[in-house]
C-alpha cells in the first residue's frame, strides 16, 4: 500500500484542485460541441489542417524543452492571442463590427499557419544544436 503524496507548495496544492475543474469543463465543452456538430453548417468547410494546431503546439513544446532545456509554448501562445486580438481590434476600428463567426474561422486558420511556421522553425533549431 502506498503512501498518500501531500503537496509541498500552494501552487501544487492550487494544481492539485483545479485538475478535477478543467476536466469537467473541459468534457462538458466537448460533449457540447460533439451534440452540436452534426447540424452545423461549418462542418463542410473542416480540413485536416484544421485539427494541425494541436499536434504542432505539443510538439513544439516537447522539441524546444528536449533541445534547449525551455519549453517556446507560453511565448508562442502569447503571441498568437496578441496577433488575435489586435487584429480583432483592427476589424472593429475599420469596418465599425466584427462578425465573430468569420473571425472565430480566419483566426483558427490563420492559427494553423502560425504553428506549422513555429514548429518548423523549432524542428530547424533543435536539428542546429544536435548538429553542433
Amino acid at each position: 500500500m502506498g503512501t498518500v503524496k501531500i503537496p509541498t507548495t500552494i501552487i501544487a496544492l492550487l494544481q492539485q484542485q483545479l485538475w478535477p475543474l478543467v476536466l469537467f469543463a473541459g468534457g462538458g465543452l466537448l460533449l457540447s460541441i460533439w451534440r452540436r456538430l452534426p447540424f452545423s453548417p461549418q462542418l463542410k468547410r473542416l480540413r485536416v489542417l484544421d485539427f494541425w494546431i494541436f499536434p504542432a503546439s505539443w510538439l513544439v513544446h516537447v522539441t524546444t524543452l528536449q533541445a534547449t532545456g525551455a519549453s517556446l509554448l507560453p511565448i508562442l501562445f502569447c503571441g498568437w492571442f496578441v496577433i488575435g486580438l489586435a487584429w480583432l481590434s483592427w476589424l472593429w476600428f475599420v469596418d465599425g463590427e466584427v462578425v465573430m463567426t468569420r473571425f472565430w474561422f480566419l483566426f483558427w486558420r490563420f492559427g494553423d499557419l502560425y504553428w506549422l511556421f513555429w514548429y518548423f522553425i523549432c524542428l530547424g533549431g533543435a536539428l542546429l544544436i544536435r548538429i553542433k
